[in-house]
C-alpha cells in the first residue's frame, strides 16, 4: 500500500513548511497518527515517526 507523501499543491501546502514534527503512535497505515503524518507532510513539514515496541509487536501479528 504505497502512498504519495510528497507535498501537495493545495493552498495550505506551505502551512507547516520548515517545521519539524515528532509523531508518535504510528503502527499501521490505518492509524490516526499515520493520517496526521500524511497531512503534515502534505503541508510541508519534516516528520519523524515513532511507535512503542509493544505496538510494533502487535502490528506484526
Amino acid at each position: 500500500m504505497a502512498q504519495n507523501l510528497t507535498p501537495s499543491t493545495n493552498p495550505a501546502a506551505g502551512l507547516l513548511a520548515g517545521k519539524r514534527l515528532l509523531i508518535t503512535g504510528v503502527v499501521t497505515a490505518d492509524s490516526i497518527a499515520w493520517a496526521t503524518t500524511v497531512a503534515a507532510i502534505g503541508r510541508g513539514a519534516d516528520v519523524v515517526l515513532t511507535a512503542a515496541p509493544r505496538d510494533l509487536e502487535r502490528a506484526r501479528t
